[in-house]
């Protein structure tokens, strides 16, 4: 689950633009600014019924790098958007 769910967050912030590099991780080179970089730390089962997983608690980072405060700003709001779009606190 964990690495399905990496890929739709990683979708999700695509359609945000400035972004000019989205990632799993820091990537080795000269990285584009800005930059997201998605991680997912865990998983756990949130809610049990019946001996069957009904709700799984899902963790994730999403780190921003920019080469300003404004642009921080700027697309940390955006970030923020997105990240309760889909349904993430």
């Amino acid at each position: 689950m964990l690495e399905s769910e990496g890929r739709r967050i990683m979708d999700k912030l695509k359609e945000i633009g400035g972004l000019k590099s989205i990632g799993r991780g820091w990537q080795e080179g000269e990285t584009r600014l800005p930059c997201a970089v998605v991680q997912m730390s865990g998983e756990r089962a949130a809610i049990f019924s019946d001996d069957r997983e009904y709700l799984t608690e899902v963790t994730a980072y999403v780190r921003l790098y920019a080469q300003n405060a404004g642009e921080l700003e700027s697309l940390g709001k955006l970030i923020r958007e997105k990240m309760t779009e889909m349904k993430y606190q």
